[in-house]
Parts: C-alpha cells; sequence; structure tokens
C-alpha cells in the first residue's frame, strides 16, 4: 500500500490512471461490523478496477484488513488523508469501525 501516491512507469508518469482509463466512485457507510470494499463497489454499479483509494471523512477511527478484520487487527486509515491500495476485482479488502456511522469515501482507477 501507498499513501497518496499513483503508480509511476519507466517515464514517471501515472501508470493506471489516466483520463483514458477513468474513476468512478462511491461513498459507503461504515460502522462495527465488517463491510467489503468489492461489495460496495458492485452494489454501487462499478466492475472493474484495478486500484482504489480509500478515504475516511468520519469523526471515529476506521481500519482496513482482510476478511475477519477486527479494530484490533486492521491498518488503521487516518483521515482525511486517502489511502491508495492495489486491489483489483478478484482481491478483496474490508473495513471496520469502532463507532457506527462512519463516512467513507472509495474511487475505484481502471
Amino acid at each position: 500500500m501507498s499513501r497518496g501516491k499513483l503508480p509511476l512507469d519507466a517515464a514517471g508518469q501515472a501508470s493506471q490512471v489516466s483520463a483514458q482509463s477513468g474513476m468512478q466512485h462511491a461513498g459507503i457507510t461504515v460502522g462495527t461490523t465488517q463491510v467489503s470494499v468489492n461489495a460496495a463497489l458492485i452494489a454501487a454499479g462499478i466492475n472493474e478496477w484495478m486500484w482504489v483509494t480509500i478515504q475516511h471523512l468520519g469523526s471515529d477511527s476506521l481500519f482496513l484488513g482482510a476478511d475477519g478484520v477486527l479494530m484490533s487487527t486492521g491498518t488503521k486509515v487516518l483521515d482525511p488523508d486517502p489511502i491508495l491500495v492495489p486491489i483489483s476485482h478478484g482481491v478483496d479488502a474490508y473495513l471496520i469501525a469502532d463507532v457506527a456511522g462512519q463516512d467513507v469515501r472509495i474511487c475505484a482507477y481502471i
């Protein structure tokens, strides 16, 4: 994972994100039960991506991890800085918060 940096090619240009490739977004609410990033994107009508950014706009703690993530085992997502996660449609990530109702934005890059 990389915070706030886009993947670059040999020429130093953004390799996965461009005006031609596209970007789509979704807003979700995360609580004390894990939420699948893939399921949230699919529910928003987004069916293809290679990278996502996750931005936490809530006032309490948000954590990122694999299936079964807990607040004690996940990586804390600092707000309001987005975190870039290299996950594709077949690889999932999960979010969980310490308090219900956390406002989260996800951008998917094709």
